[in-house]
């Protein structure tokens, strides 16, 4: 059994030792509405005993963005295919004990329209 937290956690950066020291517990921490850039290095926002952590920023804009953390006793590989452009999305497959499991985040603006619903069903279909 793995252990999951999951949030949305606007402003990642200034709150990094919170997350750092808090949720340690976890084998996979998704966090949305991360608020990274370009700027924000990865090197930056790496937690102990931690893959180096998977992430979608938003482009052109601060907001949004979603991130994925995963304990370093675990194979995973990112699963791009699944992943649809206009959308702020993360699959990863894990593989453990030789059983694959898939898991994604996602973040969801406020003012997403039907089109953004529908491309988050796409990528979620996708998977079958």
């Amino acid at each position: 059994m793995y252990l999951l937290f999951t949030v949305t956690f606007k402003v990642c950066i200034p709150k990094i030792d919170i997350l750092r020291t808090e949720f340690m517990d976890f084998d996979l921490i998704a966090l949305s509405e991360t608020w990274l850039g370009a700027e924000n290095k990865t090197d930056d926002i790496l937690f102990n005993h931690f893959k180096s952590p998977e992430r979608k920023d938003r482009h052109g804009d601060r907001h949004g963005g979603v991130i994925i953390y995963i304990r370093d006793t675990l194979f995973h590989k990112r699963r791009h295919d699944l992943e649809i452009d206009n959308i702020e999305s993360i699959w990863v497959e894990i593989v453990s004990d030789k059983k694959h499991f898939l898991f994604g985040v996602f973040y969801r603006p406020p003012s997403a329209n039907a089109i953004y619903h529908g491309s988050i069903e796409d990528s979620i279909h996708m998977v079958h």
